[in-house]
């Protein structure tokens, strides 16, 4: 049996099950950042203010991320699964068996862990709507790691072919691709972005020029009549324009 693994492996296996597993890694933590910011700017903590305005960029990264990690992932695996059909033997291929057991070990850490989590916060008075969502956000994806590939290590059967494990495959990407959608509902358009970006300059610009005012009052104990009294070559005192039409403000 070893002799046939063998003769029928090479490289391009090996890679293959390497760049599967990266994938899944990249994945599900791409998905956690996405579903944690989802549930920040819906669910943000009372004791910031800065929820409102960070939660929705900090979910263009991982928008970004699995828009080309995801798609990838669902190839590889297809890809793997069309092999291990023609290639049965493949399926005692060691890196194979390594990696599945070491995902198997990953999730079920990140399970246990999370039970500890839900206690300790229980404990510590911490058991917020928004805690326990990203509790069960945790859970959700380490359960659908660790069935799957549980899944890939006690049978010998693909999961495309048992009805079951099929539907839960579908069910889980069509998942994956609505909350990649959702996300880019609650983030925002690029042009939404971009005109966040000028509004963020414009207050930048607000309070420089408050501060220049006040250094004026300062020295010469009046306030100026226009903005262009406030320019100063010798002290690199420039008051700023608006950036988008560059006129004064």
């Amino acid at each position: 049996m070893e002799t046939e693994v063998k003769k029928t492996t090479g490289p391009r296996d090996v890679f293959s099950h390497l760049l599967s597993i990266i994938f899944l890694y990249v994945s599900v933590i791409g998905f956690g950042i996405l579903l944690f910011g989802i549930i920040d700017v819906y669910f943000p903590d009372v004791l910031s203010d800065t929820y409102g305005w960070y939660a929705k960029s900090a979910l263009r990264w991982p928008l970004a991320l699995l828009v080309v990690i995801f798609p990838l992932y669902l190839w590889f695996t297809s890809y793997l699964e069309r092999d291990l059909e023609k290639n049965p033997e493949k399926r005692a291929l060691k890196i194979r068996k390594w990696l599945l057991y070491f995902t198997l070990f990953v999730a079920t850490l990140v399970i246990v862990g999370d039970l500890v989590s839900v206690i300790f916060s229980f404990l510590n008075g911490e058991l917020t709507l928004r805690f326990v969502l990203k509790v069960l956000t945790v859970l959700a994806l380490a359960l659908s790691v660790f069935v799957y590939y549980g899944w890939n290590v006690r049978k010998d059967v693909a999961a495309s072919h048992d009805p079951r494990m099929k539907l839960f495959v579908r069910a889980v990407s069509a998942l994956g691709f609505t909350a990649i959608i959702f996300g880019f509902v609650v983030a925002g358009l690029p042009q939404t972005a971009r005109d966040r970006q000028f509004d963020d300059r414009r207050v930048s610009d607000l309070e420089q020029i408050q501060n220049q005012v006040a250094s004026f009052w300062q020295t010469k104990r009046r306030l100026p009549n226009s903005l262009d009294e406030l320019r100063d070559e010798v002290l690199a005192v420039i008051p700023p324009r608006d950036p988008e039409t560059n006129e004064n403000y």
